[in-house]
Formats: C-alpha cells, structure tokens, sequence
C-alpha cells in the first residue's frame, strides 16, 4: 500500500478518502449544530505515501468543529514538508488539538522545536564559599535548564512518546501495543479469518507492533479533535 512509484495505491486510497470525508461533511451540515452525532475517526496511516491530499492541511482548521476527527501519521517532518510543502506542513501541525512524537527521530530543528516546547525546569545550584578563619558558606539558586534537550528526545526509547495536547503541558508517556489492550482477541481472530498467512503474521506481530507503537513507523502523529 506505501509503495512509490509505479504500481502505487495512493490515488485510489487518496480518492476513497476524500469521498469518505466529503460525504460526512454534507451529512453532519444536515445534523443538528452542523456536527454529526457520532464522531467519524479518520486515522491516516504513512499519510504521505498512500493518502496523498493536498487540501488536508486547510480542512484541519474546521474538521474538528463537525465531528470529524482525523488523525495523521508521517515518518518524520520533511516527509511532511514534501507532502504540503513547509507551509502547509506548518499549518497543520497548529491546526491539530492532539500532537504525538514517538521514538526514532533525527530532524535538528524539529527536535529542537519540541525541545522548547516542552520548557525549561528550574535546576537547583549550590556554591561553596571558604573565607579566611571561617567554616565554610553555602549559597542556593536555581538555573534554568531544558527538561529534555535534542540528545535526549533523539535518543527516545522504543515504548515512549510525548504527548502535547491543546491547553496542557508536554507529557512523557508509555505506548500501548494492541495485543495489551481490551481488543486484542478481536483482532486476532479477524487476523486468522482473513489474513491467508494469519498465524504468521501474528508471529511477526509482537515486534512489529512494539515498533509502530514506539513511533518507529510512524514518528509524528497530530490529530484534530474538538
């Protein structure tokens, strides 16, 4: 599906989901308050590979206010910038209510960027002083210090992601596969009915989601959500 090139599924999938999304717009403008009543999730996976959609940065701004709720998965920034250009990448990433930075990334600016956003803490500093005849004195201070500089958030473990959501703090958090989750036996069982190589792929499953789930696939993600 997030092939390049010849042989590649991104105007079908592009298509199918520009119809999708078209659709829920003209139904929610005939639901009450413009919104539909049960919230449409939209999770576009390797984004700039199989849903190329040039517009999507612009429809962020009011997606959320109708109940549609889309999420975006990239690789990295740059990927994004080649997708919408810097622009357009910029802007959705001020659109989206819900900003995700997993593990495995290596854009200097962009982890700086985050870096700053995450702050500063107040780090405790201690002097000693001796004076002639005297013990000696100590004197307290503080200096401020980023909470996580670029060496640190560059060197994420797999399992971790911050978390920066509209109104509150940068938070670290620790990333859920789903085979911990409420639904992993639904899902295994839709594995085995219609994957024809089920059982393999739910041997390959366990690192491989580890991976994704850690940010390794699917670095940045943001998400509209109102």
């Amino acid at each position: 599906m997030s092939v390049e090139g010849k042989g590649s599924t991104a105007g079908l999938v592009t298509a199918m989901t520009i119809a999708v999304s078209d659709a829920a717009e003209r139904y929610a403008a005939q639901c009450t308050g413009g919104r539909l009543p049960i919230p449409l999730v939209m999770p576009l996976d390797e984004t700039a590979n199989v849903c190329v959609w040039a517009q999507l940065p612009a429809k962020y701004s009011h997606y959320g206010s109708k109940g549609i709720n889309v999420k975006t998965f990239l690789q990295s920034w740059e990927q994004g910038e080649r997708t919408w250009g810097k622009g357009g990448m910029a802007a959705l990433w001020g659109a989206a209510t819900v900003r995700v930075v997993g593990s495995g990334l290596a854009s200097v600016d962009f982890l700086e960027g985050i870096s700053r956003l995450i702050g500063d803490y107040d780090a405790p500093q201690i002097s000693r002083s001796t004076g002639r005849g005297q013990g000696p004195s100590y004197s307290y201070s503080t200096q401020k210090e980023r909470i996580m500089d670029l060496a640190d958030l560059a060197a994420l473990p797999k399992g971790r992601s911050i978390v920066i959501g509209a109104g509150a703090r940068p938070v670290l958090v620790r990333t859920l596969p789903w085979m911990t989750g409420r639904h992993a036996a639904a899902i295994k069982a839709s594995i085995l009915r219609y994957d024809p190589v089920g059982n393999v792929t739910l041997e390959k499953s366990s690192d491989s989601v580890l991976a994704v789930a850690a940010g390794e696939k699917a670095a940045i993600t943001v998400g509209r959500v109102l």
